[in-house]
């Protein structure tokens, strides 16, 4: 993670007068219920100012101008001993992080700078370091706070930066140090959200909603980036590690998925995910909502005699399972369901698996030579933003009409992963609108 804002020691903060201008943010951070807060981390493309806040309401707020998130910087004790204060500075539009009180008593004497009180606290049990480092050659953005070792060893090898050592502690590592850093990027559209709303509610299977549902759905600005349901932006194209053991353990943490036949089955998940290149925990969390743990007619299987013709061809008899819901049409899910199953060969519980996932691999996660776009996002699956984007009109390649599909999946992801013995790391794909 890149990490700069403004802090300098008493016995230099003459100097901070002089070299620090660039941010702004303005509200007080809010108290919580947990033991702990996440202290979200968000860059400035423009002034290149890093941010943090405890507070979601701010990020999502910033998150519509020019900053993008960046993930969870490091994760704070709900309170201690040792208050971390948060000073602004209106005419250098800039803000200020430290944990000693004669500094704040420094610069709000001289300079220009406000006391906006106490915007987190310091782990006083020290667990996690927090590093600062300050660059003399920036004018803004002069100072960097991590709790990642490897940035704080890697910027002061280059660039100018020179440690400063600890700053506080926090309870516990953000996403760098956890997760092997969490990459985010953006995919510029052409469409409005107001279009996007307008090409989707043509849709006749929305027209029991209101165009205003839709357009919460769509909207990437209303899904916090802790919430679960922040998964469906997940890049799909990758294996990300859990294990067999771990998916299996996902699979009966329910009584459900326990009374299903995906019991004991993560091995098939980890060798599509392999195979094809397919986030396993999105395969899994794909399986469990389209089959209900497994429990689901086409999961449970369906013997096919060999004899009845299926869209006027014979196949082999035996027994046909169908895990993700493939060509179930809302018109005869049942009846579409087994023909795509038995028309692709999926006669074992492992072929339904990696079958399943080679078919979804072809014509939506790796889908442009099929179907001209890759929907490498749980999100690009349900809306095909690109092809509206690229056309102004409607994206007809959706692989379901719930509207909260996306949703539901992504939330199980997040179960998934609560499984897994080693952190994962991924990566975000978030639509902007124009």
């Amino acid at each position: 993670m890149k990490t700069r804002t403004k802090a300098r020691l008493a016995s230099v903060s003459a100097l901070i007068c002089a070299l620090m201008c660039g941010l702004a943010w303005a509200q007080p951070l809010p108290a919580y219920a947990d033991d702990v807060v996440n202290m979200h981390r968000l860059y400035n493309r423009i002034s290149h100012e890093h941010l943090y806040t405890a507070d979601m309401n701010e990020v999502n707020a910033l998150m519509r101008g020019d900053w993008t998130y960046e993930g969870v910087g490091w994760v704070a004790p709900k309170d201690s001993s040792t208050p971390v204060y948060r000073l602004y500075n209106p005419g250098l539009g800039d803000h200020h992080y430290t944990s000693d009180a004669n500094e704040v008593s420094v610069l709000t004497s001289r300079c220009g700078w406000k006391d906006e009180g106490i915007g987190w606290y310091s782990d006083t049990e020290k667990r996690i370091t927090v590093y600062r480092q300050y660059n003399p050659g920036f004018s803004t953005g002069a100072h960097n706070y991590t709790a990642d070792r490897r940035e704080y060893d890697v910027n002061n090898a280059r660039n100018g930066w020179r440690g400063e050592g600890v700053a506080w502690y926090a309870a516990k590592a953000g996403w760098s140090s956890e997760t092997n850093a969490v990459s985010v990027t953006y995919a510029n559209l052409a469409i409005s959200l107001d279009e996007m709303t307008k090409y989707q509610f043509s849709n006749p299977y929305y027209s029991s909603f209101a165009q205003s549902d839709i357009r919460a759905h769509l909207n990437p600005k209303k899904v916090a980036p802790t919430s679960a349901e922040y998964y469906q932006f997940v890049d799909l194209r990758s294996y990300t590690g859990m294990s067999a053991k771990d998916i299996n353990a996902f699979i009966s943490s329910t009584e459900t998925g326990r009374s299903g036949n995906l019991v004991g089955l993560g091995h098939f998940f980890v060798q599509a995910s392999q195979k094809y290149k397919i986030n396993e925990a999105y395969l899994v969390a794909h399986a469990v909502l389209e089959s209900g743990w497994g429990t689901s007619q086409l999961a449970q299987g369906y013997y096919y005699d060999g004899k009845t013709p299926i869209r006027g061809k014979l196949y082999p008899a035996g027994t046909y399972y169908n895990y993700f819901g493939i060509g179930a049409v809302d018109s005869d899910a049942l009846g579409a369901g087994r023909a795509t199953a038995i028309a692709n060969g999926w006669d074992s519980r492992e072929k339904a698996i990696v079958g399943g996932a080679e078919w979804i691999s072809r014509y939506y996660i790796y889908g442009a030579s099929a179907n001209g776009y890759d929907q490498s996002t749980l999100y690009a699956m349900k809306w095909d933003y690109k092809r509206s984007s690229d056309t102004h009109a409607r994206g007809w390649h959706q692989y379901a009409t719930d509207i909260s599909w996306a949703e539901k999946i992504a939330r199980n992801m997040k179960a998934a992963y609560s499984h897994a013995s080693n952190l994962p790391q991924v990566s975000y794909v978030i639509p902007r609108y124009r």
